[in-house]
């Protein structure tokens, strides 16, 4: 039988400190509320751990394209309130939209837009 069969012993599972994240050099504080709204989005997305793959555990960095998607939806401003209100993004597989609509999901929910 293998490893975990009748007679196998426990699994010892060793309990580690959990560290905050590290700040990154050049990354603003997304709680800087002076930072016009695509940087604080940007800031924040950039301090979310990669939680799957050979990356894990590193914060997120974003790709330039990804960076200026960003700064189209929330950059431009009409008397204080976002111009674009629905935006589509379309690529070929493996290029990186889900990661960035897990991360937007998050800025909208508990990060830098949450309301």
């Amino acid at each position: 039988m293998g490893k975990r069969g009748p007679g196998a012993k426990p699994i010892k599972i060793g309990v580690e400190a959990v560290k905050p994240p590290r700040k990154r050099k050049g990354v603003p504080d997304w709680r800087d509320t002076k930072l016009p709204m695509p940087e604080r989005v940007i800031a924040f997305v950039e301090e979310l751990p990669i939680t799957a793959g050979v990356l894990a555990g590193q914060p997120m960095r974003l790709r330039d394209w990804q960076k200026d998607f960003l700064w189209a939806v929330y950059g431009p401003l009409v008397d204080g309130r976002r111009l674009v209100r629905t935006a589509l993004l379309t690529l070929p597989r493996k290029n990186g939209k889900t990661q960035l609509a897990a991360a937007l999901a998050l800025a909208h929910l508990c990060g830098p837009c949450c309301e």
